[in-house]
């Protein structure tokens, strides 16, 4: 099985201008430059998680009715809480992870997308792949902590005499993996809106203009006026005031620069929060295993 070989190629002037800056002590604390100088450790961190996934995730897929009969047959054997949970837990870490592995996809595709688009200077359409990053983390961010601290819930129990099931979880990662806004979505799958989902991880990430950078990324995504002011080059006055021939160029204007900013916040902000949120997962997840070994083994096939 080979390891899987896409990963975030980030351009080399933005790379290089990251480790001046970082020399030079340029960006402070938790400002938005700074942000922006940490692209390159954000892309070098998730891309060595997305080195170490296979190319092919082989996910253990069991649907509730096939559940019921592999449970029916475990206990017919006389299995007791650790052959229960090893069956239980085995099957509910396998849609985390196989969940895990999509949206590290997801990222690593988005943002080697945009970068792309950034190095050939094409702003517009790499800002809008900015916002659906930023989206996309945010959404894990708020996922991981819920998955993690199920997770742990669950670790507190004694795994080897007591059996431990959460329909809470089992919901929650249905409407999780499965989400979607399609018209005639059951109830159960119909994803969070995005909005409420910003204001939860914004009040957990304090000092990060989350809102504030997705507003305008939204603003240059739709077809408003920021998204058209990148192409205005300049202004020839005339004699009467207010009289005026405004350049408007196929190339970045006055406001291309803030766009970029913005765009390069998002993408470094969205790829080291999905990193660190990976590992927040496979931490619990390791955790888990680490408390009760049993759990890793199969007791039906």
């Amino acid at each position: 099985m080979e390891d899987g070989s896409r990963t975030i190629r980030l351009p080399q002037a933005i790379r290089q201008a990251c480790a001046e800056a970082l020399a030079a002590g340029r960006p402070i604390g938790d400002t938005k430059a700074a942000r922006v100088a940490r692209i390159a450790i954000a892309v070098d961190g998730l891309n060595a998680i997305a080195a170490s996934l296979p190319d092919t995730y082989h996910w253990r897929f069991t649907t509730a009715e096939a559940f019921l009969v592999k449970l029916d047959a475990c206990r017919a054997k006389r299995g007791g809480a650790k052959e229960v949970n090893a069956l239980y837990w085995r099957d509910t870490v396998a849609t985390m992870e196989a969940y895990m592995v999509m949206s590290v996809w997801r990222m690593v595709d988005i943002a080697d997308a945009a970068l792309a688009l950034v190095e050939t200077d094409a702003i517009v359409p790499a800002a809008i792949l900015a916002r659906s990053a930023l989206e996309s983390a945010v959404q894990f961010v708020h996922d991981a902590r819920t998955m993690a601290a199920s997770l742990d819930h669950a670790r507190t129990h004694d795994m080897a005499t007591v059996t431990v099931m959460s329909e809470e979880l089992e919901k929650f990662l249905l409407q999780t993996v499965y989400a979607s806004r399609q018209t005639g979505t059951d109830p159960l799958y119909k994803s969070k809106n995005i909005l409420t989902v910003i204001e939860k991880v914004a009040k957990v990430a304090k000092g990060d203009p989350i809102a504030s950078e997705y507003e305008m990324l939204c603003e240059l995504t739709h077809p408003n006026f920021l998204g058209r002011s990148v192409y205005f080059a300049g202004v020839q006055p005339k004699e009467i005031p207010g009289d005026e021939v405004r350049l408007i160029s196929h190339r970045n204007g006055v406001n291309a620069d803030a766009v970029l900013q913005s765009t390069l916040w998002a993408l470094s902000w969205a790829i080291e929060r999905q990193a660190s949120s990976t590992h927040l997962i496979q931490s619990a997840i390791g955790d888990l295993f680490g408390a009760f070994p049993f759990l890793t083994k199969r007791t039906i096939n």
